[in-house]
């Protein structure tokens, strides 16, 4: 079922990390997962075991360590994974604790960590489908009650999580993403732009990340390119991401772009990790309109390259606060306004506040620490 190498030490603390998330898109989860594991994985006191479809995929991902195994799940479906496959998986290797992302499986044989990245769909009810708002609360409250561990992402989401459920805040803990340390190293823009323009045929774009679905709000950045007209001065506008939840008001405003340049407006899926580096990179401004989230990881990844970043300042976000001007209201108004301003005078973000900024989230929004948080938790 599972190839191991045996842990270095003998008293180890053993680790079962839910992976079905390398099974699917690119999402927040997977990110967190990956980064988070990866400042663990050299650690001799830590054995560590991830379990997913593809083990190939979590090979590419973390590569081989002697206290590091990769369990291949069978069962492509969500309900028989958690209900028999996962504790039979448990019951085998019995770890000290196994790891779960919003849904634990109802069986023990560990204690369990649940890390509940947000209740959105408590908060802004409007923004989410009946069936999902009614499946996901059964799921999530159930799977907090039992779970042993808890832990959430950022204080916006930890205050949400004990207001809904009825848990003492000191009973959750913070373990927030980070940015990973490639997203610091020194790149050379015009190389980037080059090869962009070379595989999309993209040039001068702004650049959103994330799924599309209707509380990121991705019709407020396209409201703005309507407003401003960006397609006559022949900015390109990018959205990498899938859609989660259809938003037809998002479809209907792409269909509105005058059709001779409807071709400037792309909406790709299924990017790698180096093609969305160099999106990254190459891009002239990232707009990340969204009004609800959990965290918000896109803003800081493309600032930290310093990329000029207009963020919104709501729910997670608002802990953003060193985006200064450029951290603004979720509303058409006021991401008009920013996008304007920044196309209008190229320096409204100079290459020192640039600079300000990415040394800001990299003291505030480290792998590393997280990690550490999250093995002085376990120990303790």
């Amino acid at each position: 079922m599972y190839a191991s190498n045996r842990p270095i030490t003998m008293n180890s603390l053993k680790i079962f990390v839910d992976g079905h998330v390398f099974d699917k898109e690119h999402q927040g989860t997977k990110t967190f997962i990956r980064e988070l594991y990866k400042q663990l994985i050299d650690r001799p006191d830590i054995e560590i075991f991830i379990a997913a479809q593809n083990t190939d995929t979590l090979q590419e991902e973390f590569g081989k360590r002697s206290n590091l195994s990769f369990i291949k799940y069978r069962s492509k479906s969500p309900l028989l994974r958690l209900s028999l496959e996962l504790p039979y998986i448990l019951k085998k290797i019995r770890p000290d604790y196994a790891h779960f992302q919003y849904v634990v499986p109802p069986i023990k044989f560990c204690k369990y960590i649940v890390t509940t990245h947000d209740l959105l769909f408590k908060d802004f009810p409007g923004e989410f489908p009946l069936s999902y708002r009614l499946s996901k609360d059964f799921l999530f409250k159930n799977s907090i009650k039992i779970s042993d561990v808890i832990t959430t992402v950022s204080e916006y989401s930890r205050e949400a999580i004990s207001r809904h459920y009825g848990l003492n805040i000191s009973d959750i803990s913070v373990i927030p993403n980070g940015v990973g340390s490639l997203y610091f190293e020194p790149y050379d823009k015009r190389i980037s732009k080059q090869k962009i323009q070379s595989r999309f045929g993209v040039k001068d774009y702004i650049l959103y990340v994330s799924r599309i679905e209707p509380r990121k709000q991705q019709k407020l950045l396209i409201s703005a390119y309507l407003d401003l007209k960006l397609y006559n001065r022949g900015i390109s506008l990018v959205f990498i991401g899938h859609e989660s939840i259809v938003d037809p008001e998002f479809n209907n405003l792409i269909n509105s772009v005058p059709e001779d340049y409807r071709p400037l407006v792309k909406i790709l899926k299924n990017i790698s990790d180096e093609d969305l580096m160099e999106f990254y990179r190459a891009a002239e401004l990232f707009v990340y309109p969204s009004s609800a989230e959990g965290f918000g990881i896109p803003p800081l990844e493309s600032a930290a390259l310093k990329i000029p970043t207009i963020s919104t300042n709501a729910t997670a976000m608002q802990d953003f606060t060193f985006f200064d001007s450029f951290h603004v209201n979720a509303d058409r108004e006021s991401i008009t306004q920013a996008v304007k301003r920044f196309i209008e005078d190229k320096d409204a973000i100079s290459s020192n506040d640039l600079s300000n900024i990415q040394a800001q989230i990299r003291q505030k929004y480290s792998w590393k620490t997280s990690a550490e948080r999250l093995v002085s938790l376990l120990k303790k």
